[in-house]
């Protein structure tokens, strides 16, 4: 449990810096780009991607994850690894060439032919990348990811404003999205040594895992594509551009404070796969540590949507409030049951996936169809909801007889969080309506700023009260006081550091 809890707390910092770099960019970059572009240029990007989606599947096989889970992958794996990746690139490539017509006739959009075209290149960018990167992340070797990925969100950046700025369409989102990964590919043969060759020798060996990755990708295809493809052709690129941005704003807060959590433990999971008992601790331990943070951001977003929406995106994005405060919740319960992923492929059991993945999508595209159908977009999202709510307790249950772990355990990691965020829900809806009853002029920022305060404040203070309640037990709390202890002490010695250099009398100069 230490080497575990050892391991992600010094290989997250590194992962939350770079997805905080990374995101935090990227939606800069939206922000902007939202202010100066319409929704149905978003709408064109989603119905293109819906479709380029589909067609990758070709080459999901996962077999990045298998270079980080297996202990002994060496050069024949990492060389059949990319000379795999290219080969599946280019035949998705042509595919969507060929796509490019019949996707405009479907969706009666012309404009998808010449996006088709442009986009088939990201493919062949991706397939081309430096297999030797994957050996960041299974070395733990996250400083220097964080510079490579760092340094191409920056130019992307660059590269998307002055394009959105000039084009003032949605050509500037689609070439902004193949000059990134241009630029990826490339800088990885400049931040890594390794130099790959082509090479089938390990084939077999890789598809015999991989196999079950690329089935159950076809299952969250449906998932993620789903209410794309349902509503770009029942509703129309405008309402698809307002769902796309609250997908990814409500998805925002939520899965860029679990993801680098799940990317750091992988490695850390891998090495304890046979030992149970580690294992098992590591989950929870990891599990109460998500629900910390992903339930007072989804939940918080959710209350606070219908100022944070015309805050960052404008007035023009208003439909998308009740959109936002929807998926903000679904995020959350997503970001919570992600991590129990790792645990099937580390006791070798990919198939849960996709048993798991397949009942969620058995669920879904029915609720999809009734509700885009009877509700449109918000319809969309009470389907994702109801979906979510049946797979969750069902991915837990399998994880908690797989690691021998009782329901007790869990509940006792994340009832605290839960609780928590329900008093934060109402302390937030009464300030609302105290502010709304008082019929001061107060600004939409000024209202964010408040119940957002307030909110933090109020979720802080309950999790804590319930912590000391409970005895304070060795659990999410206690790593996030150590955390903060950690850091006060290395900055008081900085800052000690810092202010002994100009001390007269040790040498230093005056």
């Amino acid at each position: 449990m230490t080497s575990i809890r050892q391991k992600v707390a010094s290989g997250t910092v590194w992962v939350i810096l770079t997805r905080f770099i990374d995101r935090g960019i990227g939606f800069l970059s939206t922000l902007i780009l939202a202010r100066i572009l319409l929704p149905s240029d978003f709408g064109v990007l989603a119905l293109t991607m819906s479709v380029v989606a589909i067609l990758d599947l070709i080459r999901r096989f996962g077999f990045e994850i298998v270079l980080v889970s297996q202990h002994d992958a060496g050069r024949d794996h990492f060389d059949t690894v990319w000379t795999l990746n290219i080969l599946f690139s280019v035949a998705v490539s042509l595919l969507i060439v060929l796509a490019a017509q019949p996707t405009a006739d479907f969706y009666d959009e012309p404009k998808l032919v010449s996006v088709m075209m442009v986009v088939a290149l990201r493919p062949l960018f991706e397939g081309l990348r430096n297999v030797g990167v994957v050996s960041f992340q299974k070395e733990l070797r996250f400083a220097a990811e964080f510079r490579y990925l760092t340094i191409v969100r920056i130019v992307a950046f660059a590269i998307g404003i002055t394009l959105g700025l000039i084009l003032r369409n949605y050509w500037a989102l689609v070439i902004t999205m193949v000059a990134s990964h241009a630029v990826r590919t490339g800088l990885s043969y400049v931040v890594h040594p390794y130099r790959p060759r082509l090479s089938l020798k390990s084939i077999r060996e890789l598809m015999s895992f991989s196999s079950w990755l690329a089935i159950s990708n076809v299952a969250q295809l449906v998932i993620i594509q789903g209410p794309t493809v349902i509503i770009g052709k029942l509703v129309g690129t405008h309402a698809l551009g307002v769902f796309s941005l609250s997908y990814e704003l409500g998805f925002l807060p939520s899965t860029e404070l679990s993801a680098p959590i799940n990317r750091a433990v992988f490695p850390a999971y891998a090495s304890k796969g046979s030992d149970k008992g580690a294992l098992g601790r590591g989950f929870l331990e990891v599990i109460a540590v998500i629900a910390m943070v992903v339930v007072p951001t989804g939940v918080g977003l959710a209350a606070v949507a219908e100022f944070a929406v015309p805050v960052l995106l404008g007035e023009k994005w208003r439909d998308a409030i009740p959109l936002v405060a929807l998926l903000a919740l679904y995020g959350s319960c997503k970001a919570l049951y992600s991590n129990t992923g790792y645990i099937f492929l580390v006791t070798k059991r990919p198939w849960m996936i996709l048993f798991i993945g397949l009942v969620e999508a058995a669920i879904l595209v029915p609720l999809l169809l009734y509700g885009v159908a009877t509700a449109g977009v918000i319809g969309a999202c009470w389907a994702l909801l109801v979906s979510i709510g049946v797979t969750v307790p069902m991915a837990f249950g399998f994880v908690l007889s797989q690691l021998g772990l009782s329901v007790w355990a869990l509940l006792d990691r994340i009832w605290r969080p839960a609780i928590s965020g329900g008093v934060m829900w109402m302390a937030v809806a009464g300030v609302k309506t105290v502010m709304t009853s008082s019929g001061q002029g107060v600004g939409l920022l000024d209202e964010l700023v408040i119940c957002s305060g307030v909110g933090a404040v109020i979720y802080v203070a309950s999790e804590l009260a319930l912590w000391k309640i409970s005895g304070c037990p060795d659990g999410a709390e206690q790593v996030a006081l150590n955390g903060l202890a950690e850091g006060r002490r290395r900055g008081l010695e900085y800052w000690n550091g810092f202010r002994g250099q100009d001390r007269p009398g040790d040498g230093t100069k005056q």
